[in-house]
Formats: structure tokens, C-alpha cells, sequence
């Protein structure tokens, strides 16, 4: 693939309407990182929308409103009550690709090793599609991951923003990136978000992904759990493994780099029993709310 010419429009609505008009010969320019990953030797015209006011976190009572053009640096960055993407932002990539990669690109086209994806399935979220005829459209976040987001953003069609849900009191974030070497693409990624309760987990959201086809969430892990003591003190890792290995047993797990499916299916808990114990953790210290 080859970018043959830019378009630089003045409004989202040209935006959309340029895209429209190319079809296939179009192509959406954010960050730009991925454009390595487009195959093919045909044209294509750039349309360019970094100037068009999409970036920016703004915080909602019960929520935070994150700009699809938000670069995964200002996440990392970005301090507040009840925020859990710094985690994650930490984990994608270098500190270089950080700075140009942007949270919608990352969601707007799903790689199996996809870093945000998982940890919104864990956190809840709601996509802001702003269609050709002006109007945003709100898509639930499950629906939008669960398959290719192409379903939702038809030629013309753009994703403008991400409400992610806050962290209230007595709910902790964990984040799990297995990786062969640092800045490397996920082997497999597990999310959790928990509330704890009188030393007792009593609401769980867990996710995974990369060694799966898309990201998924793991109802049978969260019925395992809650309910679950958990100790104040000395918590170990290795209390929720069980509940792991049976609750992603029978997933269509998927090695990658040269490393086998049967691989992939046992290293996959070991990544949601950690997620699971640095969120019961998070929970415990009271960092939220």
C-alpha cells in the first residue's frame, strides 16, 4: 500500500463525506502507526483529521469522555479519580509510539494484540459514532469489540469518542500484558475490574484478548469469583487460579510468534489470575471514589 495524496478537511462532516466518496481508495490518518499493517500495492488517499478537535480527556460525573484522537501519552499521563487507562497506556508499545498513536486507532481497527480493547470490556464503555448526516450514534462498547468495528463505521462513518467508565469506591483495576520482550505485541491480556466488600468480592468484570480472536468477556471467571473471600492481608496470587484455568477452559485460544495453541490456553489464565489479584488489591487500598 501507498498514500498517493492527502486530504486535509476544515470540518468532520467533509471528513466523512471525503471517505465516502473514495471508498476503497480512502483511508483514515490518525496517529498514523498502523499504516505499516495496510498490505496491497493500490493507492490511497489520506484523509487526515488530527486538526479537527477530536483529542482531549474531559471527566463526567461517572465517567471520562476520552477523544478518539487522544494520543495513548495523555492517557498515561492523565491523573484522576476513578481513572484505570494509565495502566494500560504504560504497557502499549514505546514511549515514541505512545506519543503518535491514538486511543481511537486502536479500537477503530482490532489486531488480536490490541492493548485497549480488553481492558474497556472490564471497564464498560460507550463509542460516539458521528454518522455521514451529522448525528452521533452511540454504540455499546460490547457490541463494538466483539467482532470488526468496521460493522459500525460504514464508509463515511467515524468513531469520535469513548465514554469509559470511573472506578467508584470499592472497585480496583488490574491489567495483564504477557509479552516475549519489552514493547513486544501481547501474547495474551487479561483486564479485571472488582469491587470489594467486607473482604469479599461482590461484583467482577474480567476480559481477555490477544490470544483470542477478539476480545472477549470471561462470564464464566466472574461467576466463579464473586463470592469469593479474599483476605486483607497476604492475599496469593495463586488463590484465584483455579477459578481462572476453569473459567477460560474450552475458549478458542490462539498461540502467536510461533508459539502453540496449547500455550496460548495455559498462559491465558495465569494472566487473569494475576489481573484478578492487582484488582482485589487496588479494591483493598481504597484508590478510587
Amino acid at each position: 500500500m501507498k498514500i498517493i495524496d492527502f486530504k486535509t478537511p476544515a470540518r468532520l462532516e467533509d471528513a466523512g463525506r471525503t471517505l465516502k466518496e473514495l471508498g476503497e481508495a480512502g483511508l483514515l490518518l490518525a496517529g498514523g502507526t498502523s499504516l505499516v499493517f495496510n498490505k496491497g500495492k493500490a493507492g490511497r488517499t489520506a484523509v487526515d483529521i488530527r486538526r479537527l478537535g477530536l483529542s482531549g480527556i474531559k471527566e463526567l460525573p461517572e465517567a471520562f469522555l476520552v477523544g478518539a484522537l487522544t494520543p495513548v501519552a495523555e492517557l498515561q499521563e492523565f491523573r484522576a479519580k476513578g481513572w484505570a487507562l494509565d495502566r494500560v497506556a504504560r504497557a502499549f508499545a514505546t514511549q515514541q509510539i505512545r506519543n503518535m498513536s491514538t486511543f481511537g486507532g486502536n479500537l477503530a481497527r482490532v489486531f488480536r494484540w490490541n492493548d485497549f480493547p480488553v481492558a474497556l470490556l472490564a471497564l464498560e464503555c460507550e463509542m460516539t459514532v458521528r454518522t455521514l448526516t451529522g448525528q452521533d450514534r452511540p454504540v455499546r462498547g460490547s457490541e463494538f469489540l466483539a467482532a470488526s468495528p468496521r460493522r459500525f463505521l460504514p464508509d463515511g462513518d467515524i468513531l469520535t469518542a469513548v465514554k469509559v467508565g470511573r472506578l467508584a469506591s470499592g472497585w480496583g483495576f488490574g491489567y495483564r500484558k504477557e509479552v516475549r520482550t519489552h514493547a513486544d505485541f501481547s501474547l495474551a491480556t487479561a483486564a479485571v475490574a472488582a469491587r470489594v466488600v467486607s473482604g469479599r468480592i461482590v461484583e467482577l468484570r474480567a476480559a481477555a484478548g490477544a490470544a483470542l480472536p477478539f476480545p472477549k468477556r470471561l462470564e464464566k471467571v466472574e461467576s466463579l469469583l464473586v463470592g469469593k473471600a479474599v483476605p486483607r492481608k497476604g492475599l496469593d496470587e495463586d488463590a484465584f487460579l483455579a477459578e481462572a484455568r476453569e473459567g477460560c477452559a474450552g475458549l478458542p485460544w490462539k498461540g502467536e510468534c510461533g508459539f502453540s495453541d496449547a500455550y496460548a490456553a495455559a498462559l491465558a489464565p495465569v494472566a487473569v489470575r494475576d489481573a484478578v489479584a492487582a484488582a482485589v488489591r487496588d479494591a483493598q487500598e481504597g484508590n478510587h471514589g
